[in-house]
């Protein structure tokens, strides 16, 4: 169902777009692979990232996120909401693997968005059979336990 009469925009960039899991797919992996800026500039956005986590596993960069640990591959996550929506899309580019999650729910009752519940548990079965388990990555705050 499209409903177009809801302004969602009082989320400032939250509210911004209005995309599909395909949208977000083909993204992700532009972003990542350097398609949507000159090259100049996708080597300063590739210099933007910074560690958010006490063990330098998480880095955020403008707009998107990664993943780099021993032993696993680099991931690149986004994951946006608004009240009573959430999603989250994951891309391994070794792999070309590509991944979009979405929800209905705000938030679980233990407070984590199900997007990023679901990123988190594919993450783990995929990359980490051998490694200790991330916690949500969430807004960007939670910290490795």
């Amino acid at each position: 169902m499209q409903y177009q009469f809801h302004n969602a925009s009082w989320a400032w960039a939250a509210g911004g777009v209005v995309s599909t899991p395909e949208d977000l797919a083909i993204w992700i992996k532009a972003l990542t692979l350097g398609k949507l800026f000159n090259a100049k500039f996708y080597q300063h956005w590739l210099g933007s990232f910074v560690a958010i986590d006490k063990k330098q596993i998480i880095y955020y960069g403008y707009g998107i996120a990664k993943i780099i640990r021993d032993k696993s591959p680099t991931v690149f996550f986004h994951n946006g909401q608004l009240p009573g929506y959430n999603t989250y899309a994951m891309y391994y580019p070794d792999k070309n693997i590509i991944a979009i999650f979405w929800s209905n729910l705000g938030v679980n009752l233990d407070g984590i968005p199900p997007s990023d519940e679901l990123m988190m548990l594919v993450y783990q079965q995929v990359f980490l059979k051998n490694l200790t388990p991330l916690t949500s990555l969430g807004n960007n705050t939670n910290q490795e336990k």
